[in-house]
């Protein structure tokens, strides 16, 4: 009962989500800032966990009392200003952002660590890679997200909100581990 009074719209575990994207994005705007040779990188990532934040809080709709545009009130499926829940892409949502998850979280660092093909394909490009330790902790909250849905029936998406707080810190060690790299 507790943790369910926990995953509400606006509640503990949303407003944590939000500041960990928030820190996240501001800390790789940050080091877009500076110029690295991994600026435009720093620059998408930023730009990408500020698109979470506003879309995790509806883009300030309950926080400001904004009302519904006519566009949301007519396809948007949970009667928010969201792009995510747009009728057509909130059916396949969370399977397109598991999925971008897995390649650039998951499949990228083990392909830098595993082929020599890649690592130079990627040092080339200066792509940030995500660390070792934040990928754990993604793969761990994926896990919240995906299997729940799939072992209880009507129920799997209560435990979305629990999956996406450690998915954000998962985010939030990849935004300290660059920090961290440009200061050395």
């Amino acid at each position: 009962m507790y943790l369910r009074s926990l995953r509400y719209e606006d509640g503990l575990l949303e407003n944590i989500e939000v500041g960990l994207l928030l820190f996240s994005s501001g800390m790789f705007v940050y080091l877009a800032a500076r110029r690295s040779p991994s600026w435009l990188w720093y620059a998408l990532f930023g730009v990408f966990f500020f698109f979470m934040a506003g879309e995790e809080i509806s883009w300030g709709q309950r926080i400001f009392s904004l009302a519904l545009p006519d566009l949301f009130l007519k396809y948007n499926v949970q009667n928010e200003i969201t792009i995510h829940n747009l009728n057509g892409l909130h059916q396949y949502s969370q399977e397109l952002g598991s999925l971008l998850v897995i390649i650039v979280c998951c499949t990228v660092p083990f392909l830098y660590r595993h082929s020599l093909y890649a690592r130079r394909f990627f040092d080339t490009w200066s792509v940030p890679i995500y660390p070792s330790a934040a990928v754990g902790v993604m793969i761990f909250s994926l896990f919240f997200m995906v299997i729940p849905g799939m072992v209880i029936e009507g129920h799997g998406h209560e435990m979305d909100e629990v999956g996406e707080l450690w998915m954000d810190v998962s985010f939030f060690v990849f935004a300290i581990h660059e920090i961290q790299k440009q200061r050395k």
